[in-house]
């Protein structure tokens, strides 16, 4: 679909110097499908890694500060910040939400300990914190939860990622699975390969309907043909390890469970990979996306079986969904752009939505609505170049909130909120009228109808990006600026002035 950028004089639009007009087409924002809704967007300074919707009804981010520290960012459905949490040095980098408690997980350091170390901190709903755990074994000098979930069979929380042991050969870093309890007591820690630096790790882990506990990554086998190896491991709740299974990949990303009762994992070898297990660990089978390099990053299951699979393949890295039934069978493939996709989710009303970044022009994060017959229904993109849409998670009200890292005068954890709904009136009262414009007043500037939009001065330098509805412009200098806005069916510029 062409974008045209709008230049009417009719409406106060300013032509520009070339210099800002080449921003304009290089900042240009393709839309496909019906049109969607940015309902509203939240931004804080520093990093955004993920995201959860909790029984509660509310939402929890988790990132870093620009101080590098652990942060917890509470809101409503509706946008509206209800806490943020800080702690010391840290990178939490998956977050779990049970009843009334909010986990977060990843890496941090000790007071005194440069170390970085695997670490877990829980606290309520409503910001009252109740313990964090890290692991401060004088025999580690690393450690990493890249994910944490909870095992609602016996009540207790799963980890998997990776921790290092100085005292191995050279200085190796484990495939790591572990438990504690939700009071924040270490159940225990298996660790294996401890060999050859850097090459071992759990990327994903789930705790199935089963009562046991599935992992998935790479272990480095020591073999001089082929080091290393994707490997599927299960454990029982005591974290007895029940199999191993080396499936057809070189590296594991990520691992579900399915309704049909089989395990369902995305990888690499020299192609992206899927590839199904019984629950015994035999291979059911293997599918293999043959057109250039790749790997998948993200699975979801539906209802019927399908299996959508997320990630980037081609030697120049294309965003990649593809879509199998349940034996494995290539049912569609989506690829609009060089990029990568790093997040999917369904909303159970037939919605698929894929998260990730475009690389054309500006590096943008990106969020696509498709269909179970994998045609488009809105494709999104950020104002920011360069920044990456980590992790989506929707509901069935057809909302879905993304949360990632966007660049700006400082990088900034962000979560934006889309749907298909039109012409509602968001939590601030800013409508969406097809035309988008821009107002000065009492040391404010308001958009409406624009889904986002950059101030930028005389030489089209950006300074300040502009939220949907309501900005504060006092600390800018008087003067005239523009205002390049983003709308459903193009781009607009608009000359206002500070005074």
């Amino acid at each position: 679909m062409t974008v045209s950028v709008i230049s009417q004089d009719a409406m106060g639009v300013h032509r520009m110097n070339r210099a800002v007009a080449c921003c304009l087409v290089l900042a240009s924002m393709a839309t496909a499908g019906l049109p969607y809704d940015m309902r509203w967007w939240f931004s804080k300074p520093g990093g955004g890694y993920t995201i959860a919707c909790a029984p509660d009804s509310n939402l929890y981010a988790a990132g870093f500060t620009p101080s590098d520290e652990w942060y917890v960012v509470s809101l409503t459905r509706g946008g509206s910040l209800r806490w943020t949490s800080k702690y010391a040095d840290g990178f939490p980098q998956t977050i779990t939400c049970v009843d009334d408690d909010v986990y977060t997980a990843g890496k941090a350091t000790a007071p005194g300990d440069t170390r970085p170390m695997f670490a877990v901190r829980s606290q309520t709903t409503s910001n009252a914190f109740e313990w964090m755990y890290r692991d401060e074994d004088a025999g580690t000098d690393h450690g990493l939860v890249r994910e944490l979930v909870y095992n609602s069979t016996d009540d207790n929380l799963y980890f998997a990622g990776d921790r290092g042991t100085p005292t191995a050969p050279d200085h190796s870093i484990a495939y790591m699975v572990g438990s504690m309890t939700r009071a924040g007591e270490l159940r225990d820690v298996k660790c294996y390969e401890e060999r050859l630096y850097r090459y071992n790790h759990a990327s994903s882990v789930i705790a199935a309907p089963d009562g046991n506990v599935y992992s998935a990554g790479q272990i480095d086998t020591g073999s001089t043909s082929q080091r290393r190896s994707g490997v599927v491991m299960c454990h029982d709740n005591s974290l007895n390890r029940l199999w191993e299974s080396y499936g057809p990949t070189l590296y594991n990303y990520c691992i579900v469970y399915g309704d049909d009762g089989n395990l369902y994992v995305g990888g690499e070898k020299s192609h992206p990979v899927v590839y199904s297990l019984a629950t015994d660990g035999n291979l059911r089978w293997e599918y293999t996306y043959e057109a250039g390099s790749g790997r998948i990053n993200a699975l979801a299951t539906g209802t019927d079986g399908s299996i959508y699979a997320v990630g980037r393949c081609g030697t120049f890295w294309q965003f990649f969904v593809v879509c199998l039934n349940a034996y494995g069978s290539e049912q569609w493939t989506y690829s609009p752009d060089t990029g990568e996709a790093t997040s999917v989710c369904l909303d159970g009303n037939g919605g698929i939505y894929v998260a990730g970044e475009f690389y054309s022009g500006p590096d943008r994060s990106a969020l696509v609505k498709l269909d179970t017959a994998g045609n488009v229904r809105w494709t999104w993109t950020g104002p920011d170049s360069s920044g990456t849409a980590r992790r989506v998670v929707c509901d069935q009200s057809g909302y879905a909130y993304v949360a990632g890292t966007y660049p700006g005068t400082y990088d900034s954890l962000r979560v934006v909120c889309l749907s298909e709904q039109q012409g509602s009136v968001d939590e601030q009262g800013c409508t969406r009228p097809e035309a988008p414009s821009a107002f000065v007043g009492r040391g404010e500037l308001r958009l409406t109808g624009a889904d986002w939009g950059e101030l930028l001065d005389l030489q089209g330098r950006k300074v300040l990006c502009l939220t949907p509805c309501t900005n504060d412009v006092r600390h800018l200098s008087k003067g005239v600026y523009f205002v390049r806005m983003q709308a459903k069916k193009g781009q607009l510029v608009q000359k206002v002035v500070l005074r």
